[in-house]
């Protein structure tokens, strides 16, 4: 860690782990991974952990909306290959989670990101704070 922030560098940060596959269609014209592409394997871990982790504990209509996205880019991807996703709960607002992740290919860090979510009513379409029950396990999960 470093002025307060955790090294989302780290491999070892990484609870919850997602892999994806690098396609040719994900390369740019200098033959490495489009920048663009980062985005979407972000979302691919960001979904995977939501999916299986937190939308258990709210209702079934409940749902989530991207409110920003960081990525800091350290490495090219190259095809073929995979990408690993780490991803982890770095902070806990009233209605909004921010997600750490890290993407890693060939035992390599290629990018870190910062991604904020925000639950939403499912009949106002407006934030939405979480239950305090919910609270708590997101808590315990944010602290593994």
């Amino acid at each position: 860690m470093s002025d307060g922030k955790l090294a989302l560098h780290d491999r070892g940060l990484y609870r919850f782990w997602y892999r994806d596959v690098i396609r040719f269609g994900d390369l740019d014209r200098q033959g490495h991974v489009n920048n663009a592409r980062f985005a979407t394997y972000c979302e691919g871990g960001r979904v995977a952990m939501l999916d299986e982790q937190i939308r258990p504990l709210l209702g079934a209509d409940d749902s989530f909306v991207l409110a920003s996205i960081t990525i800091n880019f350290r490495r090219e991807m190259h095809y073929p290959g995979e990408v690993e996703i780490g991803t982890r709960i770095l902070r806990l607002g009233t209605s909004s989670l921010t997600f750490g992740q890290g993407l890693f290919s060939k035992d390599h860090c290629t990018a870190t990101a910062e991604a904020t979510v925000v639950l939403l009513d499912p009949a106002t379409r407006r934030p939405k704070p979480f239950p305090e029950e919910v609270r708590a396990d997101l808590w315990r999960l944010a602290a593994d």
